[in-house]
């Protein structure tokens, strides 16, 4: 058996540093797709006053809330199905805003949306819909 040279150590370490990062970052990804998932099946069974708990406390009230809802309904409505295109981090001061590309596909014409989230409180919340 052969052992392991210490040298070798930083490499371990570093390894396991971003095998740690990476199972955060899918863990991360996992959770803003389900809550894209809860968001698009209460807009497409038209409860869009429920959304306003997904939504940042700006946007969380009923009006915002039914607007951002509709807009999504209106979406999935013109479309066969939706694809997650990916998925960027930009940061606006201590916040970072987590964007997620979305296209909505009907036949072979796609329109893309940009979802933005703000995660508080270790939450996603729907900030806004470009």
């Amino acid at each position: 058996m052969r052992k392991l040279k210490l040298n070798k150590l930083p490499y371990l370490f570093a390894l396991l540093f971003l095998m740690g990062s990476y199972g955060d970052d899918y863990a991360q990804s996992k959770e803003l797709l389900n809550t894209i998932d809860d968001i698009f099946k209460l807009c497409s069974a038209k409860n869009y006053s429920s959304v306003k708990k997904f939504c940042v406390p700006a946007a969380a009230n009923e009006k915002s809330a039914v607007r951002l809802g509709k807009k999504i309904n209106a979406f999935l409505n013109i479309s066969d199905s939706y694809k997650v295109d990916g998925s960027q981090v930009n940061k606006k001061g201590k916040a970072e805003e987590h964007i997620v590309n979305v296209s909505f596909i009907s036949g072979s014409r796609k329109i893309g949306a940009e979802f933005i989230f703000i995660k508080e409180n270790d939450k996603f919340l729907l900030k806004d819909i470009n």
